[in-house]
C-alpha cells in the first residue's frame, strides 16, 4: 500500500507515500506536494522532501479517482460522493452534486479550472461547472453504448490540454472517443478494440493521444479472454 517515485537521475525508485489499504489515484499539486487517495477513505499530502505526511483527511468513503488544476483538488469517492478541495485550505472539503445515478468510475478538471467532468459505470459523463455564473451550463451525456443497448463503462477521462472543450473518453466497449463539450457532439472515435480500453490521456502539448488496453473486470474472472495487454499512441490533428 506505499506510493512509489521513480528517481531517473539514480534510475532506483522511492518510496514517497503510504495507506493502510490499496492506493486508488496520485496527483501531483505543485513541484513538491503529492496527493494521494486511497480505499482506506483517506487523501493524504506529502511533501517529497519528507517520509510523513503533511496532512491527512479523513474522507469517510473509498477514493476511486482525483484530479487537480490550479487551486482545485477533485475526487470521486464511493456511494457516488464528488469532493472538491481548495488547495489552499486542504483540509476543508465542499461536497458537490451531480446528475449521475451509479457508481463513479472517473473525475477530470477542466484545464480552464471552471469545473470538471465525471463519469460512471453506467456509460454517462456529467459536465460540471463550479463557477456560480456557469453553473446553468451543466449538463450529462451518454456514451459508451452498442446498437444492442448494451451500457459500458466509462473507465476514463482526459482533456485535451489546449482545446479545453475538447474530452477523450475510454470504455468497457473498447472505445476511445473525443467529444466537443461545448457543441456537445461527438467529434471523433478510433477503431474499436477486442476488450476493454481502460486509461487513457493526452501529452503536455496534445500532439499525442496514449491509451491502454486491458480487460476492466466488468464481466468478472470469466470475462478474462483477451490478455494481450497493450498500450496505443496516435497524433492528434488540430482540432
Amino acid at each position: 500500500f506505499r506510493g512509489k517515485m521513480w528517481d531517473l537521475n539514480r534510475n532506483h525508485s522511492v518510496d514517497v507515500a503510504k495507506h493502510e489499504k490499496p492506493i486508488k489515484a496520485i496527483k501531483v499539486c505543485d513541484g513538491n506536494v503529492l496527493a494521494t487517495g486511497s480505499w482506506d477513505k483517506t487523501i493524504k499530502y506529502w511533501d517529497l522532501r519528507t517520509p510523513s505526511p503533511v496532512a491527512d483527511v479523513k474522507l469517510g468513503n473509498r477514493v476511486y479517482s482525483m484530479d487537480t488544476k490550479g487551486n482545485m483538488l477533485a475526487v470521486a469517492a464511493s456511494e457516488r460522493k464528488v469532493v472538491l478541495y481548495d488547495l489552499r485550505r486542504p483540509k476543508e472539503p465542499a461536497k458537490t452534486d451531480h446528475p449521475l445515478g451509479f457508481q463513479l468510475r472517473w473525475i477530470s478538471c477542466m484545464p480552464s479550472g471552471a469545473g470538471y467532468a465525471v463519469a460512471s459505470i453506467s456509460g454517462r459523463v456529467g459536465i460540471m461547472y463550479t463557477q456560480s455564473n456557469m453553473e446553468r451550463k451543466t449538463f450529462k451525456f451518454k456514451c459508451h453504448r452498442d446498437n444492442k443497448k448494451n451500457v459500458y463503462s466509462v473507465n476514463g477521462m482526459a482533456y485535451h490540454p489546449t482545446n479545453g472543450h475538447i474530452l477523450a473518453t475510454c470504455g468497457g466497449d473498447g472505445m476511445v472517443c473525443m467529444w466537443d463539450q461545448d457543441k456537445k457532439i461527438r467529434k471523433y472515435k478510433l477503431e474499436k478494440q477486442n476488450t476493454s480500453v481502460s486509461c487513457v490521456a493526452f501529452n503536455r502539448t496534445g500532439s499525442i493521444l496514449a491509451y491502454g488496453v486491458s480487460y476492466d473486470f466488468s464481466q468478472g474472472p470469466g470475462g478474462y479472454t483477451v490478455k494481450n495487454n497493450r498500450i496505443f499512441v496516435h497524433s492528434v490533428k488540430p482540432l
